[in-house]
């Protein structure tokens, strides 16, 4: 993790892992300014070693919530994005970079994905979110628990307290229902096997473009409803199938 003046000493640690011969990971967050040059981007985290490289969308919470709204990334500029970046992961994987796009952007499927999860939703039983049921997020500072790490300065959205003790204690229940979530959600023709995508990039975007805070915020920039597909060569058939059947549902995984 690191922060604003903070790239000439996290530079001599990678230098340091690259003579000991230890394989690192590199995090960035995408957004406005940085979305024009990604393949200048990938090349970097090539040249300083990295195997794998995570894209996060910056999001309105935390720090991000004190910038004006033109850093984020809008609806066009979010698929423009994603399609790029699926159009190189073969040739980067292929260069040694595994490039792993974060589940807050949104479910991303191949066209048979797509056909899997209308057909198969009475036997799903996993949501794309996990959000306020096996996840969720702890504020360090009051030992708040939230329903995701992306919505612990949401203090709405509080839903229990972390005991020494008992652990994880909820106090409130998470307000989830799938026939109250708004468009383009409502509309969608997988909607009861995915649960409405990333429930807290929702929110926050939500948050942000109307200073309203809803539980039920439809995706609005959904990978779906944004026409983004992941081509059926980098995950196929029976991979999705197999992810399908052992998690009951869908699983939150990025191209790979």
């Amino acid at each position: 993790m690191t922060q604003k003046g903070d790239h000439a000493q996290t530079m001599e640690i990678i230098d340091q892992l690259r003579e000991r011969k230890i394989p690192f990971q590199a995090w960035t967050s995408i957004y406005c300014d940085n979305r024009h040059d990604l393949r200048g981007f990938f090349d970097h985290a090539l040249a300083i070693g990295a195997d794998t490289l995570v894209l996060n969308k910056m999001i309105f919470l935390g720090n991000g919530m004190k910038l004006p709204k033109e850093y984020f990334l809008t609806s066009d500029q979010i698929g423009d994005v994603l399609n790029e970046v699926l159009s190189m992961l073969h040739e980067y994987r292929a260069r040694g970079l595994e490039i792993l796009i974060q589940p807050t952007w949104g479910p991303i499927f191949t066209p048979f994905e797509r056909k899997l999860f209308r057909w198969a939703k009475a036997f799903s039983k996993r949501h794309y979110c996990p959000g306020g049921r096996q996840l969720f997020g702890v504020n360090p500072k009051n030992n708040g628990v939230y329903s995701c790490c992306y919505t612990v300065n949401l203090d709405p959205l509080k839903i229990g307290a972390l005991d020494a003790r008992k652990g994880i204690v909820l106090t409130e229940e998470w307000p989830f229902r799938i026939d109250k979530i708004g468009e383009p959600c409502r509309s969608c023709d997988i909607l009861e096997t995915c649960g409405g995508g990333c429930r807290g990039t929702s929110m926050c975007e939500h948050l942000l473009a109307t200073g309203e805070l809803d539980f039920y915020a439809g995706f609005a920039n959904c990978s779906v409803a944004l026409g983004v597909t992941v081509p059926g060569s980098l995950r196929g058939a029976i991979h999705s199938f197999a992810s399908f059947v052992k998690h009951r549902g869908i699983m939150p995984h990025p191209p790979k």
